[in-house]
């Protein structure tokens, strides 16, 4: 069943130029694109947390730790 905010968003939708919609997709896209290398660039500041940690460099992973986290949680909340 639609409900009115659908119908809207459709209308919407399907009220714009091939130019805008193009436009509109791309900017997804890059989004979609920036938040994927958000979480990466997390995943290896988590990397590099745990071997400072196996270094004996207790600030250095603590530091990157929290950076990690706070990429992966960026990128999460993003969507």
């Amino acid at each position: 069943m639609w409900t009115s905010e659908d119908k809207a968003l459709r209308r919407w939708y399907t009220s714009l130029s091939s130019n805008e919609l193009f436009l509109y997709r791309l900017q997804s896209d890059v989004q979609m694109i920036t938040n994927w290398f958000v979480f990466i660039s997390g995943m290896f500041m988590a990397l590099g947390a745990i071997y400072a940690l196996m270094s004996g460099e207790p600030k250095v992973a603590i530091l990157s730790g929290l950076y990690a986290t706070a990429n992966v949680i960026i990128s999460m909340m993003k969507g």
